[in-house]
């Protein structure tokens, strides 16, 4: 079965342990903007900026260096009176140096336009003109010297501070960005992981087993819901974000029109062996209430208004479910439900029908 051989051969696959990069914990490996905005923050470091920039002169054939005493202007998203915007642009004492930062994008036709608009503004100083890119990039710039990442790390993988000599959190970056560079961008072929193969090579397959694995999901949630209301409760997720994170409303008749319901926040999802938490929560802000209802629901409840609502539950336990088998599954509804009708809860619930039987 295709199936099994994905599952047999997934389990062979041995996960990366490297620590992932920082762009790859929060999903911008190779999102331009960002990236160009953290080299901007190092080229304007003390002394780690003048290291990098000192390292792209020398790529670039420049003899000069610039000296540690000073203070490089550096600006990213440049505007030039022709209304276009070069990535990065540093001024400096006998240097105008810009870079334009190509991560995926081949489009290299505004470096032109680039090139001649600092020519209008260099004064007396040289134009170093650098079109930075990953060697998987294979685009290049007519107008600007084609610099690849791999270059760049070369010259500055092997710079190391002394603890106290540059600011600590400039440094924390400057390696974790050789570090990114080296992973993420100095590799001249992309090629696919093993888990990439493999969903590659089986990808009817997957396809086909989470159309139907949807299709289960969505009938056990009827299902479920059905379950719920035979108990008196109505009620299932609102709304499509509250399937997919796993959040289900319940309303016992019309205690909700004071914000009153009781929820079911599932481990995983609804197809599982797992745990889900019941709780008991009072959302003012959710009913269509003046503050003098609100304040008097918290004094019928006995609790103080926060900032706007109280946002803690009012009470909450997490119970064991299962609903591999239908036999299973009754006995996990009846789990929740004696949990929603047990003393701890139902107290919450009739303070809540007292309120609406006075007001």
């Amino acid at each position: 079965m295709e199936l099994q051989q994905v599952i047999t051969e997934l389990q062979a696959i041995k996960d990366k342990h490297e620590p992932p990069t920082l762009p790859e914990i929060f999903g911008i490996e190779y999102k331009e903007i960002y990236i160009t905005k953290w080299l901007a923050y190092l080229l304007a470091a003390d002394v780690i900026g003048i290291d990098i920039l000192n390292a792209l002169l020398f790529i670039y054939g420049q003899s000069g260096k610039i000296d540690y005493t000073e203070k490089p202007v550096v600006k990213s998203e440049y505007p030039f009176n022709s209304h276009r915007r070069i990535d990065i642009i540093i001024f400096t004492n006998d240097y105008l140096i810009g870079i334009e930062n190509k991560l995926l994008d081949k489009d290299s036709s505004h470096t032109s336009d680039y090139s001649k608009c600092m020519d209008k503004i260099a004064d007396k100083r040289k134009t170093v003109k650098i079109y930075l890119r990953p060697e998987f990039n294979n685009s290049k710039s007519t107008a600007f010297v084609n610099i690849t990442y791999t270059q760049l790390l070369n010259e500055i993988n092997d710079i190391q501070y002394p603890s106290g000599s540059v600011d600590p959190n400039a440094n924390m970056l400057f390696t974790e960005f050789k570090k990114y560079v080296k992973e993420c961008l100095c590799v001249k072929y992309p090629e696919f992981s093993p888990k990439a193969r493999l969903y590659h090579e089986y990808e009817d397959v997957i396809l086909s087993a989470q159309n139907e694995y949807d299709d289960a999901r969505q009938k056990m949630i009827y299902w479920i819901k059905a379950a719920f209301e035979k108990k008196g409760f109505t009620g299932a997720p609102k709304v499509e974000s509250q399937i997919k994170n796993n959040y289900w409303q319940l309303f016992r008749g019309e205690l909700n029109k004071i914000g009153f319901h009781f929820e079911l926040r599932w481990e995983r999802e609804q197809l599982n062996e797992g745990l889900i938490t019941v709780e008991a929560h009072l959302e003012l802000e959710s009913a269509e209430l003046n503050e003098n209802d609100k304040n008097a629901i918290c004094r019928e409840f006995g609790i103080k208004r926060g900032k706007g609502e109280p946002n803690d539950p009012l009470e909450s336990q997490t119970v064991s479910c299962d609903f591999s088998t239908e036999t299973s599954a009754h006995r996990t509804i009846e789990k929740i439900t004696k949990v929603l009708e047990s003393p701890h809860f139902e107290r919450w619930a009739q303070k809540a029908d007292e309120y609406m039987k006075n007001h």
